[in-house]
C-alpha cells in the first residue's frame, strides 16, 4: 500500500489534494508486491473466514434492531389509564440552536458544527465530516442549551425526525440549525429519546415530510 501511495502520489495531476487525478496508463505500471501462489490462497481463505464472520454478526445486528424495533413499539404504545396526552413543547425544551441560520465561516482549527448531514445511519455523529467553525460559537450557544444537560439532536430538515444522542459538556461542538436540540423538562431524557425514535413517532415524522 505504500509503495502505491508513493506512487500515485508521484505521478497524481494538479495542486488541489481533492482534485488530483492519474491518467489510465498509471494504473498499468503500477508496482504490486506478489506473493507465491501458495500464500495468495492462505491470505484469501483467512480474509474471507472474517468477511464471513462480519456478514453473520452483520445479520444478528440487523436481527437484534428489529426485535428492539417491536420492543420499543409494544411498549411506547401500550397506554393505560394512567398514561396522558400531552406535546412534546410541555415536557421538553425544543430549542433552536442558532437562530441566524447563516452558517459561521469555516475555521479549520475550530470545533463541529454539526448537522443533519453529520448523522450517520447508526445513529451517531461523524465528527470528522462535519464543517469545523471558530470557538467563539460555543460561548455563543451556551446562553441557550447546556451540554451537561440530557440533549437530543432531533433533525429538522431533509431527514426531518431523524434522532441522535448529542454528546456532553466532555465534547467540544455546537449544534447547526438543521436540528433542533430537545431538553427534557418533565420526562425522563432517555424515555423521549425512546420515544422520538420509536416506531411510532417516526411514522409521524415520516407522514409529516409527505
Amino acid at each position: 500500500t505504500g509503495i502505491l501511495t508513493s506512487y500515485f502520489d508521484a505521478l497524481a495531476i494538479g495542486s488541489i489534494v481533492r482534485r488530483r487525478r492519474t491518467i489510465p496508463s498509471d494504473f498499468i505500471a503500477a508496482p504490486i508486491q506478489l506473493p507465491p501462489l501458495v500464500e495468495q490462497k492462505r491470505i484469501v481463505d483467512l480474509v474471507s473466514s472474517v468477511d464471513s464472520y462480519i456478514e453473520a454478526l452483520q445479520q444478528q445486528l440487523e436481527s437484534a434492531k428489529k426485535s428492539r424495533a417491536a420492543v420499543l413499539y409494544e411498549l411506547l404504545t401500550a397506554g393505560g389509564g394512567n398514561w396522558v396526552e400531552t406535546t412534546l413543547g410541555e415536557v421538553a425544551d425544543v430549542i433552536d440552536p442558532h437562530p441566524s441560520h447563516r452558517a459561521p465561516a469555516v475555521d479549520d482549527d475550530g470545533i463541529p458544527f454539526i448537522g443533519i448531514g453529520d448523522l450517520r445511519n447508526t445513529g451517531d455523529i461523524d465528527f470528522a465530516k462535519a464543517r469545523r467553525v471558530s470557538r467563539d460559537i460555543l460561548e455563543e450557544h451556551k446562553a441557550r442549551y447546556n451540554r451537561s444537560d440530557f440533549l437530543i439532536g432531533l433533525g429538522r430538515v431533509a431527514s426531518i425526525g431523524m434522532v441522535v444522542r448529542l454528546p456532553d459538556e466532555n465534547t467540544e461542538y455546537v449544534v447547526s440549525p438543521t436540528l433542533a436540540v430537545i431538553n427534557a423538562k418533565d420526562v425522563l431524557g432517555q424515555f423521549l429519546f425512546y420515544l422520538l425514535e420509536g416506531p411510532h413517532s417516526q411514522e409521524q415524522f415520516q407522514r409529516f415530510k409527505k
